[in-house]
């Protein structure tokens, strides 16, 4: 799955939305011009998912960490494949800051 800029229709670091670190953390709306969207498919490839998401947090509680991203509808959303340059380069260096 790949996060996608609304306005630029390109791919951006999920790092661009606020990190939530626990469920009673308030975060701030990002801007209109940020607003972010994840693209991809899900069970299998059986349908297309187009989700706004407003955050990320990362569960580091496992051996393979898991990142999640919150719909704007209040669902947490695990990215089970990211794309390979994803994984390798973005989410690595992600990981490694947090």
């Amino acid at each position: 799955m790949t996060t996608i800029s609304r306005i630029a229709r390109t791919p951006v670091c999920f790092s661009v939305l606020p990190f939530q670190f626990d469920d009673n953390y308030e975060f701030e709306e990002i801007d209109v011009a940020n607003k972010v969207y994840l693209r991809g498919v899900g069970d299998n490839s059986l349908y297309l998912v187009l989700r706004k998401v407003v955050a990320w947090t990362a569960g580091l509680d496992c051996e393979q960490p898991n990142i999640l991203v919150l719909s704007s509808e209040g669902n947490w959303i695990r990215l089970l494949k990211p794309r390979k340059c994803y994984k390798e380069e973005v989410a690595r260096s992600i990981l490694i800051t947090v």
